[in-house]
């Protein structure tokens, strides 16, 4: 009961930190990131090119926070984002993907070397800590470019390994009707 009683009092302080604007928290600096097709899909690796995209086109933005290394994320990426429904709903979104242990050099225009790579990485994973207070791969999220390069958090879809695909789905259509 106590657990209940917490967590509902937590819930009530979060749900509207989460709407409000996240104004002041630096966006991990990726500039030298390109865009990656990856299964007809393209994936941005600089947030802040996802934002300005995404005003610019009135979308909302899909973060996938990944990794390399994360067994969860490669088994979501392979059996959920490559369902045609996701596909179409992925569609509506800018996507972005921000690596937390070491962005792919397929990311990059000029290959660096591992050091850059991880330092990268470091940054998404600290804006990611900082900004959503979980280190937890992967982790979701659907954000609203705001004014000034900052935005609004819309959605978090933390469940990790995607396990019932119908509330991932419902996850990507409730922004969207809201629009």
């Amino acid at each position: 009961m106590r657990f209940f009683i917490a967590t509902s009092f937590a819930l009530l302080f979060a749900v509207p930190l989460l709407a409000a604007p996240m104004k002041g928290k630096p966006l991990p600096a990726n500039a030298n990131l390109k865009p990656i097709t990856v299964d007809e899909m393209t994936w941005i690796g600089d947030l802040s090119v996802a934002l300005e995209q995404a005003a610019k086109d009135k979308k909302l933005v899909f973060i996938d926070f990944t990794g390399v290394t994360c067994t969860n994320c490669k088994i979501n990426e392979k059996n959920v984002f490559s369902k045609t429904e996701v596909k179409d709903l992925f569609k509506q979104f800018v996507r972005v993907q921000l690596y937390a242990d070491t962005v792919p050099e397929a990311y990059y225009a000029k290959v660096p070397d591992e050091a850059q790579r991880e330092k990268d990485a470091e940054a998404n994973q600290g804006f990611q800590k900082k900004t959503f207070n979980t280190e937890q791969l992967p982790l979701y999220v659907i954000v609203k470019p705001a004014e000034g390069g900052s935005f609004e958090v819309v959605g978090v879809y933390d469940e990790g390994r995607i396990n019932k695909v119908d509330q991932f789905l419902e996850f990507l259509k409730k922004p969207l009707k809201a629009e």
